[in-house]
């Protein structure tokens, strides 16, 4: 009997552990299923008609400018240059001349030349750049509108050029930039039927360049547990060795549809908020979302727990609800299902069309004057085919110019002129052209590849020591930092004000000391003794304030090189950097008196940099951004300035080569065309060679 005892008491143990393991199973994660069950019940789903779904977006950004928007705050925000200005003139579009990234300008141009018939006059200042431009702490607030921002930015959010063309290049997969939003959605959801849930590989998938370090925790753990998620640096513009990929090679691009294999799929933000989200969508797969501070006009309707898993920044949770998911598998396909549904019901082109239409539409109510148009502004129409056609058509109206790529248009064809080219004279012109990827168009993001090393990079180091050699790094034809031009302005000027400071009081101390002392000297005459008594003057001035000169500027410079680089190197601009340099900076002036004096030196300088540091940083803040704020706008501005410029020049070529490229005909009917010109027989009315040529 007690064979059979022992037995029974072990199953019951191991029946009471696998009911103990299955409560200690569902209590690990019931604190996210009860967020999901928390969001779910409480998410209502909004409607299709009329893009009402992301209306609430529209009236919260225009809120601000409720009591009207005036001609003068208009002229304000088209003179501070931060975006491109539009006219809507009698159902016409106008544009000012410039425009930082003509292919943006002309996706945002192609959605409202869609509605302009039903637009009414107005003129408005539209942002391209990735970076918002109305700080929520600025007066007045700016009519601005951005593609995408943070809480701390009011600028008004519009729907990105992206969703018809201007996106980031990727090459090889993306050579002209990420495609059209109808085709792509087109592209994904068969993707997302070849690969159903169940034949998804249960494991995180990610494929980026890294625009910031953030990124690195999922790089690490995807080397660590590679069973659970596969993710890789690819290399983009500023990949400069093997350090920029965590130490190993750059893994291969992967275009978006083969992302759809996977049932976990990451999004970061880039530069700004990431074109990628809403492509992630579409396969299928459950989205990690990682941080909630950039969005885009559609970002708000879209709910943690209902339509995608938050992460966060850090990403410290990142394996625990990776765990999560694998183990609660339905859970994850449902909310996996209603981020697709969401996204193919509420983002489709006509919602875009439809939401630019209610944005313009309600911005002009706000117009308290009538726009009048500017003669020197151009008229924007939807573009044609191909500028050098147009141009050919304007030239030559009976031939038109209907020639396309591989179109076989034979030698005779008066519909392709051969005074344009033939197909050796093309072969010669091709040579002469440069030979450019595509990854070098005008408009690279965070996630592009090998633009020129002279563009340099939009971002800033990750580490302090780098942030530190950067400030003494000078490109060609450019002038230091800031930072440092500033330490050097102000030690000059130190000196300046030390010279006079300590010199005039010397000066006056040094002439009535001589007269003082001269009083029973004899002089020739006055004019001799008022040149003794001015030299006298002049040493004095030369002598003490010298002495004052270089001990403020050295104090100055000091001071000022340790606080600079402590901000830099810490990437904080906070007055405890003032507090610490004050503190070096006035314990070496002091070093001189031993331990004592070090100390006592230290903490007046501590004491004095309190104050400094606090009027110095609200001075930056009245001036509307701080210095780092600055350093980072202009490093960022001057990169899309570069590459905008390599853009234009890239476009040219584009275009020359699509242009000449349009009708390359036949080089053997070329060389029977040229052997029938050269056997034909001299023109009657040609002169005959002399005999001296």
């Amino acid at each position: 009997m007690e064979p059979r005892w022992l037995l029974t008491a072990f199953c019951l143990l191991l029946l009471t552990g696998s009911e103990f393991s299955l409560a200690d199973k569902d209590t690990r994660w019931q604190k996210y299923l009860n967020k999901i069950s928390e969001a779910t019940q409480t998410y209502q789903p909004c409607s299709q008609e009329n893009c009402s779904c992301h209306i609430s977006v529209l009236k919260d950004d225009l809120l601000p400018f409720r009591n009207g928007i005036s001609k003068e705050l208009m002229l304000d925000a088209v003179q501070r240059g931060v975006g491109t200005h539009y006219q809507v003139i009698g159902h016409k579009l106008y544009r000012e001349q410039d425009c930082m990234f003509p292919a943006r300008c002309s996706g945002v141009e192609h959605f409202i030349l869609e509605v302009i018939d039903r637009l009414p006059d107005m003129e408005m200042v539209i942002n391209v750049r990735d970076y918002p431009q109305v700080p929520g702490w600025s007066q007045p607030l700016l009519p601005i509108l951005s593609f995408s921002k943070t809480p701390d930015y009011r600028d008004i959010m519009y729907p990105a050029w992206t969703f018809w063309e201007g996106g980031p290049a990727v090459w090889p997969i993306y050579p002209t930039g990420l495609g059209r939003w109808d085709l792509m959605r087109d592209d994904l959801k068969k993707s997302a039927t070849r690969w159903p849930w169940k034949k998804k590989s249960s494991r995180g998938f990610f494929r980026g360049s890294r625009t910031s370090s953030e990124r690195d925790p999922l790089i690490l753990l995807s080397r660590e547990a590679p069973d659970l998620v596969d993710a890789e640096y690819t290399k983009n513009q500023a990949w400069k060795s093997e350090k920029d990929t965590l130490g190993r090679p750059p893994a291969k691009e992967i275009p978006l549809v083969d992302h759809c294999e996977y049932k976990y799929l990451f999004n970061f933000r880039g530069v700004a908020a990431s074109f990628r989200l809403k492509h992630l969508f579409l396969c299928g797969s459950l989205v990690f979302h990682v941080g909630e501070e950039w969005v885009e006009f559609f970002y708000p309707q879209l709910r943690p727990w209902v339509h995608y898993i938050p992460v966060k920044q850090d990403l410290s949770d990142l394996r625990e609800l990776l765990q999560f998911v694998k183990e609660n598998d339905k859970v994850a396909e449902a909310i996996a299902i209603r981020g697709q549904a969401f996204i193919e019901d509420h983002l489709r082109m006509e919602d875009v069309s439809c939401y630019w239409e209610r944005l313009l539409t309600d911005f002009s109510k706000l117009l308290t004057y009538k726009p009048k148009r500017k003669s020197s502004y151009k008229q924007v129409t939807h573009k044609p085919s191909s500028d050098l056609t147009a141009h050919w058509s304007e030239m030559h109206p009976e031939r038109p110019f209907t020639c396309t790529p591989g179109c076989g248009v034979k030698a005779t064809d008066t519909a392709c002129p051969r005074a344009f080219h033939t197909g050796l004279l093309w072969d010669l012109f091709r040579l002469t052209l440069p030979r450019v990827h595509a990854a070098e168009s005008a408009d690279t993001q965070p996630g592009t590849t090998a633009l020129p090393k002279h563009l340099g990079r939009p971002d800033f180091p990750d580490t302090g020591w780098d942030r530190i050699k950067d400030l003494f790094q000078k490109e060609p034809g450019q002038q230091y930092s800031e930072e440092l031009t500033n330490i050097w302005t102000m030690g000059g000027a130190s000196a300046l004000v030390g010279l006079v400071y300590g010199g005039l009081p010397a000066a006056r101390h040094a002439r009535e000391s001589f007269i003082r002392r001269g009083q029973g000297e004899v002089y020739s005459n006055r004019v001799e003794a008022v040149l003794a008594a001015r030299n006298a003057a002049i040493r004095g001035f030369v002598r003490y304030g010298w002495r004052w000169s270089w001990r403020i500027a050295a104090f100055v410079t000091l001071f000022n090189a340790v606080s600079t680089g402590l901000s830099v190197y810490r990437d904080k601009n906070t007055i405890s950097n003032f507090c610490a340099a004050g503190a070096v900076t006035g314990g070496l002036f002091r070093i001189n008196l031993g331990l004592g004096g070090l100390v006592a030196g230290a903490g007046l300088g501590a004491a004095l940099g309190l104050p400094t540091g606090a009027f110095i940083i609200g001075l930056q803040k009245l001036s509307g951004e701080t210095m780092r704020d600055k350093r980072r706008r202009e490093r960022r501005e001057q990169y899309e300035l570069r590459v905008a410029e390599w853009g234009n020049r890239l476009k040219l070529t584009d275009e020359l080569v699509v242009g000449v490229s349009g009708c390359v005909s036949n080089p053997e009917m070329d060389v029977q065309r040229i052997e029938e010109l050269l056997s034909q027989p001299r023109n009657e009315g040609s002169a005959e060679p002399s005999d001296d040529q």
